[in-house]
């Protein structure tokens, strides 16, 4: 994790309080009825990130998808691409996960387990995305969600 004279100093710098009582939340992400999700932080607080997590469904079309999780700074540069380990393929559904300081797992039946690098801290105006290789316009997300802690 991240010591708290950083995250004073993370908050200071963006112009929240460091008197601020840091909250612990899940951000739901309204379902994009789409092989992507977006999301992109709001102004005026800063979070460190735990997880992402959604449910991913491929259709029935033959191809191999692989989802990844991507953070964009403010100015559109990628600070961080994780790649799951597990593919998903025709008429699969997954929980596909990706957690700070986890371990990569190949995944089991119902969902996928993939590492973020910690600690993540998400700044106003950053952007976490998913991606995912060889898509269906029928593959869906859903149930996504950012699980962190806020400072606001």
């Amino acid at each position: 994790m991240i010591d708290r004279a950083t995250m004073v100093a993370i908050c200071a710098a963006e112009g929240i309080s460091v008197a601020a009582t840091p909250k612990v939340k899940a951000i739901a992400i309204p379902d994009p009825n789409s092989w992507n999700v977006s999301y992109t932080m709001p102004s005026g607080s800063v979070t460190l990130l735990i997880a992402f997590s959604g449910t991913y469904t491929a259709n029935a079309n033959v191809s191999t998808r692989i989802p990844s999780l991507e953070i964009v700074d403010d100015s559109g540069n990628m600070v961080v691409l994780v790649t799951s380990s597990v593919s998903i393929t025709a008429n699969q559904q997954r929980r596909v996960s990706f957690f700070a300081g986890a371990t990569d797992d190949a995944g089991n039946f119902m969902g996928q387990i993939n590492p973020l690098p910690a600690p993540m801290v998400l700044l106003p105006g950053w952007i976490v995305r998913t991606n995912v290789s060889g898509p269906d316009a029928q593959d869906r997300w859903t149930d996504c969600a950012i699980y962190g802690i806020e400072w606001s």
